[in-house]
């Protein structure tokens, strides 16, 4: 090992953190919110800009190994710089550039048998019906829209109304019907391992989500040995295909008739948190094995039919946090070896409507239960925030 120090770069590397920190690092952050509980985790450095501030901040950071959290796998040269002076734990620029390419990663998808949604560029005729318009560098689910093609004799009779000019810099995903679902893999230079998956929480109004924007993750009985199998068979695909290394997730929808991936995130995910919870695996143990090329070791610790989860409260309107919520999360999380409330705001701190505000997380012996337990927590965050 190089250093017992990991320098983190990313929007919210807090949960990150955490989990480097229980595999006995010494986390220091660079991210754009620096929450409270992060500054608890280790040094923490706030940035406004992530492309034009990391790159300065991490080069005042001590020297260490590096790797980023979301939404750095859309900033090639980003990584790429960083990583001139430190060593990179993750994935390169280089593997970014392919697999974060969708039309790439649908080609490896089809030749190697696996479904896989048809894609449309700007510019192309799509065919009649209900489409994705995704940003090309997309994060979260945010930009995403549902984009209807026209039917020859006229406008579908459901989704939204026709649209004919697609942004620069999107493109069309056709639209699968089912659930949305992730799964979390640590990839080595000769093995991969499927982690654990989750039910995506999208669409959840109880959040104050945006329409596709992501909202949490949940340890679901929905996901099946039948989905665990094709998702390892998805996650070889990948880490053969791209040399992938470290941890990934995969996004997909999933339905009768399988698994459907609709995006890769080629670095630890907001999903894998909520996997080591259920699981007691140590994410970030594993993600060093992997680039340091030492054998990847998993250890559950936990019984597997433990249910966890936990969703991302949004502001509904122009917020600020004052100290009513800041005694409440003090006293939900007192002597919690995990927290209840996280990614924690300072008092006084401004939101904007559709901004995220705040992680609650719960566990129980159902999904049904955890999910009851996740909306009352997110009820009270906005009770406390948002006074009437």
């Amino acid at each position: 090992m190089e250093s017992s120090q990991l320098l983190i770069v990313g929007s919210s590397a807090r949960a990150a953190a955490w989990s480097a920190r229980r595999a006995k690092f010494s986390p220091v952050a660079i991210d754009q919110f620096a929450d409270t509980d992060l500054a608890e985790c280790g040094p923490a450095v706030k940035v406004g800009d992530l492309r034009h501030e990391s790159e300065a901040a991490a080069r005042e950071a001590p020297s260490s190994p590096w790797m980023y959290t979301g939404p750095l796998e859309n900033d090639p040269e980003l990584v790429e710089r960083i990583s001139r002076n430190r060593t990179l734990w993750g994935n390169s620029a280089a593997v970014l550039r392919q697999v974060r390419d969708p039309w790439r990663l649908a080609a490896v998808l089809t030749e190697s048998g696996l479904p896989c949604p048809q894609l449309r560029p700007p510019g192309e005729t799509a065919t009649a019906g209900r489409w994705l318009r995704k940003p090309l560098s997309s994060g979260g689910g945010r930009g995403v829209r549902e984009w209807a093609v026209p039917h020859p004799g006229g406008t579908p009779s459901a989704g939204p109304a026709p649209q004919s000019i697609l942004p620069t810099r999107c493109y069309l995903q056709q639209f699968i019907p089912g659930m949305v679902a992730s799964a979390v893999f640590v990839a080595g230079r000769r093995e991969m391992q499927l982690l654990g998956m989750t039910q995506q929480l999208v669409n959840v109004r109880w959040t104050g989500s945006p329409r596709f924007g992501y909202a949490g993750s949940l340890i679901s009985s929905r996901l099946t040995q039948t989905h665990a199998a094709q998702f390892a068979r998805i996650g070889r695909c990948l880490a053969d295909a791209f040399d992938l290394r470290g941890l990934f997730g995969v996004d997909a929808i999933v339905n009768r008739r399988g698994v459907w991936p609709i995006e890769v995130n080629p670095r630890y995910t907001a999903s894998v948190e909520v996997i080591e919870r259920a699981t007691g695996i140590g994410a970030l143990s594993l993600h060093a094995a992997a680039c340091r090329d030492e054998p990847i070791v998993v250890r559950p610790e936990i019984p597997a039919d433990l249910r966890c989860g936990k969703a991302i409260v949004y502001a509904r309107n122009s917020i600020e946090i004052g100290r009513p919520f800041a005694e409440w999360v003090a006293e939900m999380n007192a002597g919690r070896s995990w927290p209840r409330v996280a990614d924690i705001p300072a008092v006084g701190q401004h939101f904007d409507a559709e901004q995220p505000v705040v992680s609650v997380l719960a566990e129980g012996g159902s999904a049904t239960a955890v999910r009851r337990e996740l909306r009352r927590l997110a009820a009270r965050v906005v009770q406390l925030t948002h006074p009437r």
